[in-house]
């Protein structure tokens, strides 16, 4: 695929005659809405590893200020949009450049921006630094949630060479992977120590496979790519592969699996393993590759004391309930305390496919306690009346079965 004539891997010059366009790009396919000085920091970058010059970033405010036709700006929250002529002239650019070419462009100083020198410093120890850097660095917040999204959409076949250099490169430094995901996974920013919060040793792995970048996770592993450890585990104590299979990201699960040395059931702090944290997702195939593998324990109690199969059941995944089930009953193992859980635990949530389901085993006991309450006494509390009449219309058959 071609590169953008104007959007050297380098950059844009802040004088560039078509920087607008570069900023119709952004509005137009941008994930989200811009502030002014997040449009201006992204484009006054040039060059992946320096820092932005201050130059650069006052020739870009001085070029903001004939885009008047083409742009608005909300005077409160300073957001930009399109106005009319700004729509047609994107439409006019869209005609000659194809949505990867310019999802390319995007992605390219999305990962440039998470490279600059400044990032070096990894984690930010405490909420004064966190939010003195995004301050500092406005594009930030935004390049660290969207750049994989980018990545994905700028793909045809095969990934573009300079983006794959430059991506590889960001994944392969852990301290720009550091300052990258913490600003990624902080959610909240009420409570002291926030910024804090969010999982450290984070590995370019990791990311890769969170964002389901299978042909990047390859290149990470494969021969040649250095001392990259496959059972890496974050703070958290999760690995690579309980990252992909908590997002459901299958083609990397089944690499992942395949690796020499990998560790296909590994636990983390709270206890939950790929498999836990697949099926609590309702992640099914992944679920089926994962014990198919052989070497998984389908029942571990994990967080909340719940195995794969609870956890399946309370949040209501259907498919993932038949998977480990019929897993099971292949095996020979017996399931009568399993499936009478299960079906205490859908219940108690509402969820009547599943109820259904596993009402129709002989191994399941409707009568089965915690706390003093049986499932058909949690599903009146809740007030699940389909769940309730299903447990009864049971209740009724199995007395009557037993009358005649």
């Amino acid at each position: 695929m071609s590169h953008p004539p104007e959007a050297p891997i380098d950059g844009v010059s802040p004088t560039d005659p078509n920087l607008g366009q570069y900023v119709l790009y952004w509005i137009s396919l941008g994930k989200r809405p811009f502030t002014v000085k997040e449009l201006q920091h992204v484009c006054a970058m040039k060059y992946a590893g320096r820092k932005i010059n201050s130059q650069d970033l006052r020739a870009v405010e001085r070029s903001f200020s004939t885009f008047g036709s083409l742009i608005t700006v909300d005077e409160p929250t300073q957001v930009v949009g399109l106005d009319k002529l700004g729509e047609s002239h994107f439409e006019q650019q869209s005609i000659s450049k194809s949505a990867q070419e310019i999802q390319l462009y995007l992605a390219l100083k999305c990962i440039s921006y998470l490279s600059l020198g400044s990032m070096n410093s990894g984690y930010a120890p405490d909420n004064t630094s966190f939010e003195r850097r995004l301050a500092e660095y406005p594009f930030l917040d935004y390049a660290a949630h969207w750049w994989a999204a980018h990545v994905k959409e700028s793909q045809l076949e095969h990934l573009d060479k300079r983006l794959k250099i430059l991506l590889l490169s960001f994944l392969m430094n852990d301290d720009l992977v550091a300052c990258a995901s913490q600003v990624q996974f902080t959610k909240i920013w009420d409570y002291s120590e926030y910024s804090q919060a969010s999982p450290r040793n984070v590995s370019g792995l990791h990311l890769a496979a969170y964002s389901g970048l299978s042909n990047i996770c390859a290149d990470l592993i494969g021969p040649g790519s250095g001392c990259i450890d496959v059972n890496a585990r974050d703070s958290n104590g999760q690995t690579p592969l309980a990252w992909a299979a908590k997002q459901g990201h299958g083609r990397v699960v089944r690499l992942l699996l395949d690796c020499e040395g990998i560790e296909p059931d590994p636990v983390d702090i709270l206890g939950d393993s790929p498999l836990s944290l697949a099926a609590a997702s309702g992640h099914s195939s992944i679920v089926g590759q994962l014990l198919s593998c052989g070497n998984v324990d389908a029942d571990r109690k994990g967080n909340l004391d719940l195995t794969p199969l609870l956890w399946a059941a309370t949040n209501g995944h259907e498919a993932v309930v038949r998977a480990v089930i019929e897993y099971h009953d292949i095996n020979g193992s017996s399931m009568k305390q399993y499936a009478s859980w299960a079906l205490y635990c859908a219940a108690s949530n509402g969820h009547v496919a599943i109820v259904q389901l596993l009402l129709y085993r002989n191994d399941v006991d409707i009568y089965i306690q915690k706390d003093g309450r049986t499932a058909m006494a949690w599903a009146g509390i809740e007030g699940h009346q389909a769940v309730l009449e299903l447990l009864q219309e049971h209740e009724r058959l199995r007395n009557d079965t037993r009358t005649n």
